[in-house]
């Protein structure tokens, strides 16, 4: 059967194409007991596919066209270091990486060949909820946030109705967050062998960005959650140095069609021992001469969380995709596992 299509057709698409480099160097000290290695890349990506809205008087509801511009450039910094510490084995190992993205341009002019008018964009909306969305702006990075805001007054402080004692959502305002990308990561491992024995632990430690929690926002709406328990016996909620009706203010800045994303920014700095093993030689050998070696060991993942300030692991993601990145929608809080394996050889 027909089917009919509101696209306009474009057949003077391109490819998507990527032009990159990368460099590094190796260094090695200390008769091979450190060695530090620095690289260095770069990429451009452009002829992007971006679906651009034609006005209804064109004949067509939108058109796939090649733009944009995605810059991107990082580094990382890895260092080992062996040493004996009398009859004990110690290797030492640590990473830092650094990654920056970057909008350098989105749709720069582009002439409807039906009407010859031309179509311009500088930010593109990915979508989101009545909280939040995600934001493509010239200047800005893949993974911005941008969130609802309250009303504020001329002097910048949230704005309280005098008689109702409410505060006011400002309506259609979003303001950038912050992005969900960190800063930096930064991870430190160490190993130690004494007489068939070892023990070997992993740090992590992710700096900056931001998540947004709707999780939470849905929580306090309904007084379920311990910031919501917290302000009842406080007398109310704090603003502006004053406490108003808690039951008001989380069914305002929570609600569960339209919340105030603003108040449920938190920062996704966290620090968390990620593995820790210890295992054992044993010397089966001395008895069985059919097996070479035996190894049995313990074995823990995402061990513990050391420091982290947002209600939910930062590290977890609703999306597998380019956007939506640092935000928490009721997903599965994450997980310890923990085990034993043994390990045969013949």
């Amino acid at each position: 059967s027909p089917e009919t299509s509101t696209q306009m057709k474009n057949p003077d698409l391109k490819p998507e194409r990527t032009k990159s480099w990368e460099g590094g160097l190796d260094f090695i000290f200390f008769d091979n007991k450190l060695k530090v290695n620095a690289t260095l890349y770069h990429s451009r990506t452009y002829n992007q596919f971006f679906t651009v809205a034609l006005p209804s008087s064109s004949g067509y509801t939108s058109v796939v066209l090649n733009a944009g511009r995605v810059d991107n450039k990082g580094i990382e910094l890895t260092t080992h270091f062996d040493h004996n510490i009398g009859p004990v084995s110690w290797s030492s190992y640590l990473t830092w990486t650094l990654n920056r993205n970057k909008i350098k341009g989105l749709l720069n002019g582009w002439m409807n060949p039906e009407d010859g008018k031309v179509y311009s964009l500088s930010e593109l909306d990915m979508g989101g909820t009545g909280g939040y969305k995600m934001k493509l702006v010239e200047g800005g990075t893949l993974s911005d946030i941008y969130v609802s805001t309250l009303k504020t007054d001329e002097h910048g402080a949230i704005y309280v109705d005098p008689v109702s004692q409410k505060v006011v959502p400002e309506s259609n305002k979003y303001v950038k967050a912050g992005s969900a990308s960190p800063k930096y990561n930064l991870s430190w491992g160490n190993n130690f062998s004494w007489k068939g024995f070892d023990l070997g632990f992993l740090f992590i430690y992710r700096v900056g960005g931001v998540v947004v929690s709707e999780t939470q926002a849905v929580m306090d709406s309904f007084g379920v959650s311990q910031a919501s328990a917290d302000a009842r016996d406080n007398g109310g909620f704090i603003i502006n140095g004053r406490p108003i009706p808690a039951q008001s203010y989380y069914q305002t800045v929570g609600s569960t069609s339209n919340n105030i994303d603003a108040q449920y920014v938190y920062s996704a700095t966290n620090l968390r021992l990620s593995e820790l093993t210890f295992g054992y030689d044993i010397p089966v050998h001395k008895w069985l001469n059919w097996i070479r070696s035996a190894k049995v060991s313990f074995v823990a993942h995402n061990v513990l969380m050391l420091y982290n300030k947002a209600p939910f692991d930062p590290e977890l993601t609703a999306n597998t995709g380019t956007y939506y990145q640092g935000i928490d929608y009721f997903m599965q809080p994450s997980l310890r596992s923990i085990g034993f394996s043994v390990k045969l050889q013949f």
